[in-house]
């Protein structure tokens, strides 16, 4: 089918992903204030269950753990526990996690997590090669998967003619079912690896460009100390008006008009570091600038790592675990430093990410 066909086809049939299946994963009805203290230091208690024998369990059957629910608001010490969910029904999905990786080196069945009842989904990246036969285990309607090839892998992928050949080949397979790929990436630049080779990375990104651009899909962009470089790259190899997703953004408000000058589609993803002071700087600006628009913003978790930090009784602490419902702690963030509501910026980043994704959420 041609890119031109695809695009057609999806804009008449839709891309519908709404929850509903019996894969859907558990939800909570109401938040949960309780917490475990210790030292009166108080810190979220986590309740560990033995799973249970399930044939159709996509995942592995490892012992599996229910994430607490603590009254968001109480991360800016601010609820009496009268209007926990202000938030209503308005939905939110993490548009950047790495689902494989909470099972493999969590020993966490992401399927097992008890989410907030307004998390409606997730998009999980798969960017390592050798990880690429893993994306049709995670099958369910709150699932999306992409695939590509981290820029930390230039060497060995810059060239390899096979590789692209068995992502188009997956790409092909996967369209038009229950697993589809709804995206290329994550890929790009990062010039912080010891020993990271520009020109091999800039080949890699360029030809899954190549392939993004093939099939229709978005791309997902990894960037890191080479903004103005990335952006003359992408700005080359890619049309101005293209789907992009640039993920775990940690540049300046600066860089970020920048990068939004790239492309008229294109979203920044904020993830837990805007709750972190090291990245006070970066994300946590970027979070904090009302000039940067919230209908160019994504919320993400980039789980397990990026762990965001809540704030119990003037004690800041990491979760222990880092999951796709944590990117309700993004929303609360960007609403507390943008002085806004959070049903508002749930609503306005679920739009963004179905509009990029061009995926449904019921």
């Amino acid at each position: 089918m041609s890119a031109d066909k695809r695009r057609r086809a999806r804009v008449q049939g839709g891309w519908s992903s709404g929850l509903g299946s019996s894969q859907q994963p558990r939800k909570s009805t109401e938040f949960n204030s309780k917490v475990k203290t210790t030292s009166d230091v108080a810190v979220p208690s986590f309740s560990y269950v033995k799973p249970q024998p399930n044939s159709d369990n996509m995942f592995s059957d490892r012992t599996r753990v229910v994430a607490p629910h603590i009254c968001l608001d109480d991360l800016y010490q601010t609820c009496d526990h009268t209007d926990c969910e202000r938030f209503g029904d308005v939905k939110y999905v993490d548009s950047h996690c790495h689902l494989d990786l909470i099972n493999d080196n969590e020993k966490i069945n992401p399927q097992s997590i008890t989410y907030p009842r307004q998390f409606a989904g997730a998009v999980t990246n798969f960017c390592f090669p050798d990880r690429w036969k893993k994306a049709p285990r995670y099958v369910a309607s709150w699932i999306h998967r992409t695939i590509g090839v981290h820029p930390k892998l230039a060497d060995r992928y810059a060239d390899d003619s096979k590789i692209r050949h068995e992502m188009e080949m997956i790409i092909r397979e996967a369209e038009g079912g229950e697993s589809r790929i709804v995206a290329v990436g994550e890929c790009g630049m990062d010039l912080r690896y010891k020993g990271a080779d520009a020109a091999r990375q800039e080949k890699l990104f360029r030809w899954q460009c190549d392939v993004a651009r093939g099939y229709d899909l978005p791309l997902v962009i990894h960037s890191g100390a080479c903004s103005d470089a990335h952006i003359r790259l992408t700005r080359s190899a890619l049309p101005p008006d293209y789907p992009i997703h640039v993920h775990c953004f940690t540049y300046t408000p600066e860089e970020a008009f920048k990068w939004l000058s790239v492309s008229k589609n294109l979203y920044l993803g904020l993830t837990g570091y805007a709750t972190q002071e090291q990245h006070a700087d970066g994300t946590g600006a970027v979070a904090a600038n009302p000039r940067i628009p919230l209908e160019r913003l994504l919320l993400e978790t980039d789980s397990p790592m990026n762990k965001p930090v809540v704030r119990l009784r003037e004690v800041s602490r990491k979760v222990p675990l880092c999951h796709p419902g944590h990117a309700l702690n993004v929303a609360c963030e960007i609403a507390a430093r943008r002085r806004v509501g959070v049903a508002e910026v749930l609503q306005t980043t679920t739009a963004n990410f179905q509009r990029l994704y061009r995926v449904e959420i019921d």
